[in-house]
């Protein structure tokens, strides 16, 4: 399904959990279409907890989709990450991640983003790090292309451990190099970035031509996935970045709703506020052309 440029798009989490139960992905989508979206991330960071039957569960929401018209055109790989000096669950997540991979393909859709290890530059060295990400994420890729899915690396909010400290993963650069190396595409966080006190357009001008994807939420130094335009973030400076590249891609808005009950109308409200947010930054982006 074709998908226009600067279509908004939310994650299915958006509506598929809430501190008293959670809504079946068929059931989210249903919602998502309701508030008015065309398209849609699809969460699949809980694909382990279906069961045998997890196939049928994901093609029924792909069918539920198509009947809606709401196009499928990223998801999101398992991203809870354990510690990865604990080689048993680094390979029971690695199995998650496949699966999410297998996920995509059934589902149709074209790229799927997946987090690197992330490490404290006072724990490893540079080299370290990517070597590790090398080996972590080479089999993946090498699944998602026979599965016909685009892998796309994402950079991570940043925490200092100390005054001197980096975390390897949160820079254009760093996220960059992977995806040179293994033929991958990234995606650009700006929530994330803003926790890292990073000049946005100067790394997304970095990224380049392997930007496949933006997430768009807002923060006040932490990542609380805000509404774009309801915290700190330059947003003129992230939409200066996506036109130095020719961004042309979905505007996918990671804002939170986990906090809110499931039948509260202040999630409709978010979705509203979210829409008028898209249709901000979709002017600005023509503007600034």
């Amino acid at each position: 399904m074709h998908v226009k440029p600067f279509t908004p798009c939310v994650p299915t989490r958006f509506y598929g959990w809430c501190p008293d139960g959670h809504y079946s992905l068929s059931a989210s989508l249903q919602n998502l279409h309701d508030c008015g979206f065309a398209a849609a991330d699809v969460s699949l960071e809980n694909i382990a907890q279906l069961d045998d039957a997890w196939q049928s569960v994901l093609y029924a929401a792909a069918s539920r989709a198509a009947a809606l018209s709401v196009s499928l055109p990223v998801c999101h790989l398992p991203f809870y990450m354990p510690n990865p000096d604990d080689k048993p669950a680094m390979q029971r997540f690695a199995r998650e991640q496949a699966r999410g991979i297998e996920a995509a393909a059934l589902m149709g859709i074209p790229t799927a983003v997946i987090h690197p290890i992330a490490r404290h530059s006072g724990r490893t060295s540079k080299q370290e790090w990517f070597a590790e990400n090398l080996a972590y994420l080479a089999p993946l890729c090498e699944l998602a292309a026979k599965r016909g899915v685009v892998l796309a690396v994402e950079n991570m909010a940043s925490v200092k451990e100390s005054q001197h400290d980096h975390l390897y993963g949160c820079r254009a650069v760093e996220i960059k190099a992977i995806a040179n190396k293994l033929n991958l595409s990234t995606c650009w966080d700006t929530g994330h970035a803003h926790t890292a006190g990073l000049v946005q357009s100067h790394e997304i001008e970095a990224l380049g031509a392997t930007l496949a994807l933006v997430h768009l939420h807002d923060n006040r130094g932490e990542d609380s996935h805000l509404v774009p335009m309801t915290g700190e973030v330059d947003w003129q400076d992230v939409v200066r970045g996506l036109c130095t590249v020719g961004y042309d891609g979905v505007l996918d808005f990671e804002t939170k709703t986990s906090h809110l009950p499931m039948y509260d109308k202040a999630r409709e409200q978010l979705a509203a506020d979210t829409l008028g947010a898209a249709r901000t930054l979709a002017r600005m982006i023509q503007t600034m052309k």
